[in-house]
């Protein structure tokens, strides 16, 4: 396991800092599950975006016809 030192603003660490105690989470916890859910989504965005082409194309299909 790695100690991180990051700069965040204080308006927003206390933001995280409220949210972590009232979800029962330490804020490294928050933080790394934060972390994780962004970048699975990220990584999700190229499929996503192929789905959407598609259902758009067979929208435009649609409404030609």
């Amino acid at each position: 396991m790695r100690r991180l030192n990051i700069t965040i603003d204080d308006a927003i660490c206390d933001k995280i800092d409220t949210f972590a105690r009232n979800h029962g989470l330490t804020r490294s916890a928050l933080l790394t599950t934060s972390a994780l859910t962004y970048i699975e989504a990220q990584n999700q965005m190229p499929e996503v975006q192929a789905q959407l082409d598609e259902l758009k194309k067979a929208l435009e299909e649609l409404t030609i016809k």
